[in-house]
């Protein structure tokens, strides 16, 4: 719902990336000291692909980020939440989840500055087949689809899917991999039909790796400068001065 939190921010926008914010900035000089101690500490945040899905009118970075009136971000539009990919909700859901991949990868650049033994990731699941397909479907809050439209949907999605356990391989690998490095971002190797593209299951790989794209012109809303420098200013302006 195009509802706020109660200090005024978009609640999709405040639960996905500022709280993340705050909570690294937070934990940042345990992290250093966990760091010096172990040899390194990680951050890794969770994206998905809808960071490749329309933004809407709106840039990033703009007043999806600001304190604004409830109703302001376009409302709520269409059926089946998920599959709706031009809906108001999504566009802001959209938003918050390339929000966490640029502030991966912006934090990469400013632990990296300072020499920081302190690593920031991003992963993504790809497509995964968990309760989300199940809450996705709905036309409202707690109202579900018909069956038969649910039913089809589900036999479109089903090919693509990999299970939940192999959907969150990606994010072992940002925490654990003995080769992971800072600027990194772990991915579903395989990838949707190319009218589409969009990674959605498979081993995982590294889209960026070492805060560059393993292809040339991939990722570039993630990897644009402009979007991390409006990012970390408007996160700062949310949650207070990031704590180095």
């Amino acid at each position: 719902s195009d509802v706020r939190t109660v200090d005024g921010f978009d609640v999709q926008m405040q639960v996905n990336h500022f709280s993340h914010f705050l909570l690294t900035s937070l934990l940042m000089p345990s992290l250093k000291l966990a760091a010096e101690a172990r040899g390194e500490a990680r951050v890794v945040q969770h994206s998905s692909a809808a960071r490749y899905l329309p933004l809407g009118k709106l840039p990033f970075g703009g007043k999806h980020m600001d304190a604004c009136p409830a109703g302001s971000l376009g409302g709520d539009s269409g059926v089946c939440c998920m599959a709706n990919l031009m809906g108001q909700q999504n566009f802001r859901y959209h938003h918050s989840k390339l929000a966490n991949a640029v502030f991966a990868m912006a934090l990469h650049d400013k632990l990296a500055a300072n020499s920081s033994k302190v690593k920031s990731l991003v992963v993504e699941p790809g497509a995964a087949a968990t309760s989300l397909l199940a809450k996705g479907w709905q036309v409202a809050k707690d109202t579900p689809i018909n069956e038969t439209w649910a039913s089809g949907l589900l036999v479109m999605f089903r090919p693509m899917m990999q299970s939940g356990a192999d959907g969150s391989c990606p994010l072992i690998m940002g925490c654990f991999a003995a080769d992971a490095q800072s600027g990194d971002f772990y991915c579903p190797s395989n990838i949707m039909p190319p009218m589409i593209g969009l990674y959605v299951n498979g081993m995982p790989f590294k889209s960026i790796a070492a805060g560059v794209a393993y292809k040339k012109g991939l990722e570039k809303a993630v990897l644009d400068s402009a979007n991390k420098e409006a990012l970390w200013s408007k996160s700062e302006a949310a949650t207070g001065k990031f704590q180095f």
